[in-house]
């Protein structure tokens, strides 16, 4: 996948379960994972066994993925903001700030605010 101004992310080899991936079975029941908070998830990122881990780590994780690259960076809320805005995504520091520290963001943002900060790879270990 590329993000504007020719920054690619590699494809991690491991295959997840997300929370929208459900499985349709008789009877108009649904196979697959709790939707919402407390969740579990099937897979522990860098293992092939079904280790869980709650909804709540990966939400940290993502997090984290954020704010390690600013730090790695030297990169703050306001020039992070400023990133965004030539991604196309107009949010003020303090949104981004509230919403990354709540971790109530989409993996859309997530990507976004990776591509926007000039990160290449990544790697989920």
């Amino acid at each position: 996948m590329s993000c504007k101004g020719g920054v690619a992310l590699a494809k991690a080899n491991q295959s997840y379960t997300t929370e929208n991936t459900r499985e349709k079975i008789p009877g108009g029941q649904r196979q697959g994972l709790s939707g919402g908070r407390g969740g579990k998830m099937n897979r522990e990122p860098g293992t092939g066994g079904l280790q869980p881990q709650s909804y709540e780590a990966w939400e940290q994780t993502a997090k984290e993925l954020i704010e390690i690259e600013m730090m790695r960076r030297g990169i703050r809320y306001k020039q992070l903001s400023r990133l965004l805005e030539g991604q196309g995504i107009y949010e003020t520091p303090d949104q981004i700030n509230r919403k990354v520290n709540r971790k109530r963001f989409s993996a859309a943002f997530l990507v976004v605010c990776l591509c926007a900060m000039g990160v290449e790879t990544l790697s989920l270990k």
